[in-house]
């Protein structure tokens, strides 16, 4: 019997949902986040988008495709088309072996090293003037403009309300 190729495994529609929505938010973070780096463009949703609704959704494709090639590998197994092993074979003396380990290993650590950006970045930007007066307290917009205008301007919020 012969062992399914990466590829093959890949081949279900988990795994392609998954990277269908990875890929796109994956996009969509990089033209938000150039618009809010590059555009100068002062609106609060942009920073709550970028840095915490599409991550999770992000991270939420890329699990969906392991997954789907879990199933995908269990399934064969249970048909008889594979043999049954509990784990799936690798051999880091067959150069395709290791290449796909050391690929995963590098993109996982590019991940977390992003996503750790990402994360930092966020609990910034929920302790930033803006979010404060625009997005999170927006009831407050007669506050916030007195507030622009006062002395206490060159303080951030979080100075005196947080902790």
């Amino acid at each position: 019997m012969e062992r399914p190729t990466i590829m093959r495994v890949y081949n279900n529609w988990i795994s392609y949902l998954g990277s269908i929505i990875a890929a796109l938010t994956g996009l969509l973070i990089l033209i938000l986040l150039g618009i809010n780096i590059f555009a100068n463009i002062e609106n609060p949703y942009i920073g709550i988008y970028v840095y915490m609704v599409l991550p999770p959704v992000f991270v939420v494709g890329l699990l969906l495709i392991p997954i789907g090639m879990y199933r995908s590998w269990r399934r064969w197994q249970k048909e008889g088309e594979i043999p049954y092993t509990k784990w799936p074979y690798i051999d880091l003396n067959k150069r395709s072996h290791r290449y796909a380990t050391f690929s995963f290993i590098l993109i996982t650590a590019v991940f977390i090293v992003v996503g750790a950006v990402i994360s930092y970045k966020a609990y910034h930007y929920t302790e930033s003037v803006e979010f404060c007066g625009k997005l999170c307290h927006s009831v407050m917009k007669p506050e916030y403009v007195a507030y622009q205008g006062s002395p206490h301007a060159r303080v951030p919020c979080t100075a005196c309300h947080v902790g």
